[in-house]
């Protein structure tokens, strides 16, 4: 459920990103400058997210293969 939030977030904010770029060529330059920083600050915290979900996923996964292997190991 959590990577499918990810997955959806991030055409959005490449579509606000490139919005925002074609805007600034309009009247609205603030608004436009406002979208492409807010699209940017988007799509950098999904990267980092991804990123950190993906440690802390191999991180997880390595704790409970491990607890399995030692109660394997050690008969129960």
């Amino acid at each position: 459920m959590r990577l499918g939030g990810v997955v959806l977030w991030r055409p959005i904010g490449v579509v606000g990103l490139v919005l925002g770029i074609l805007g600034r060529k309009s009247a609205g330059k603030g608004l436009a400058t406002a979208g492409i920083i807010l699209s940017a600050v988007g799509l950098l915290l999904t990267v980092i997210f991804i990123i950190l979900g993906l440690i802390f996923r191999s991180s997880i996964l390595n704790s409970i293969y491990n607890q399995i292997y030692n109660q394997i190991g050690t008969g129960g």
